[in-house]
C-alpha cells in the first residue's frame, strides 16, 4: 500500500457532491452511472471511471463519442467535471506533452511499454515534479503531483522491505525490481513494481529489459542443469570401466 498526502483534488467526495446536472447535459446519467459500481466507486475516489458513452447538442455543439470521466475538488471547494475522451494508442515515436512540456524519448517509450513515464515530469517553470501514467481504457495521459507521494507504508510492498536506494528510485518514479513479493493466495513473484498516477497504488510490471534478463537466467540455469546431468553420466560410465 502507498501512503498518499491529503491533496484537495484527491480527496474523495460523497455521492451529493457530483455534479450530476452537468454530467446530464454530456448525457450521462445517474442512474446509469450509480448502476456501474466500479464506475461510482472510481467517480467518488476523484479517478477516472472507464470510457463512457457521452452525446451532448446544442446550438453551437453536437458531438458524442466515449470519454473517461473524472470529478475532483477544486482550490476554491466546488467539484470539477472533467471528461478525458480515447485517444489513439501510444508508441514510442509518440510526441507528448504535459502542461506544455515535451516528455523525453526515454519517458515516452516507457510509457508505450510499461504505462509509467520511469522518472518524474517537471512543470515548465521547474517549480513541481509529477508522477505520470498512462490511463490505459483512454490512452491519455494522467498525473499526480510527486510531493503527494511518501511511498509504500513502513517501506513495505507485498512483504518486501525497499531499502534506501530503491525507496529513491520509487519516489523518482522508476522501477524497481523486488525479488520474493507474495501474493495474497502465499505465492511469490518478482516484478517491477512503481507507482501509477492512473490507478493511484502500485502497479507490477515486466519491462523488455526484466523479460529479457529472466530469459537469460532461465537459459542459463538450463544449461547448468544440463552441464550437471552430462557430467554425471560421465562419471558413471567412468566407474562402468573402472570394474
Amino acid at each position: 500500500m502507498t501512503t498518499l498526502k491529503q491533496h484537495k483534488n484527491m480527496a474523495k467526495l460523497e455521492a451529493n457532491q457530483i455534479p450530476w446536472q452537468k454530467l446530464a447535459e454530456w448525457g450521462i446519467q445517474q442512474r446509469v452511472l450509480e448502476a456501474n459500481q466500479e464506475a461510482m466507486q472510481r467517480l467518488i475516489a476523484g479517478r477516472y471511471t472507464p470510457p463512457m458513452n457521452f452525446y451532448r447538442k446544442d446550438d453551437s455543439l453536437s458531438v458524442e463519442g466515449q470519454a473517461a470521466i473524472r470529478c475532483y475538488k477544486a482550490k476554491d471547494g466546488s467539484v470539477k467535471l472533467e471528461l478525458q475522451g480515447v485517444g489513439e494508442p501510444i508508441t514510442e515515436n509518440s510526441k507528448l506533452y504535459l502542461f506544455g512540456v515535451e516528455l523525453t524519448r526515454e519517458q515516452v517509450k516507457n510509457l508505450a511499454e510499461t504505462g509509467h513515464a520511469g522518472s518524474l515530469v517537471p512543470s515548465k517553470d521547474g517549480s513541481k515534479q509529477y508522477f505520470v501514467s498512462l490511463n490505459k481504457e483512454t490512452n491519455r495521459l494522467v498525473s499526480m503531483p510527486a510531493e503527494s507521494v511518501t511511498g509504500p507504508k513502513d517501506s513495505m510492498i507485498a512483504g518486501v522491505r525497499l531499502d534506501q536506494n530503491q525507496m529513491e528510485k520509487y519516489l523518482n518514479g522508476e522501477a524497481v525490481y523486488l525479488k520474493g513479493m507474495k501474493r495474497s493466495d502465499g505465492q511469490t513473484f518478482d516484478a517491477c513494481v512503481q507507482f501509477s498516477a492512473w490507478t493511484r497504488k502500485n502497479d507490477f510490471t515486466h519491462p523488455e529489459w526484466l523479460k529479457e534478463a529472466l530469459k537469460a537466467e532461465k537459459e542459463a540455469l538450463k544449461k547448468m542443469e544440463s552441464l550437471g546431468e552430462k557430467q554425471g553420466e560421465d562419471t558413471g560410465k567412468k566407474k562402468g570401466r573402472s570394474h
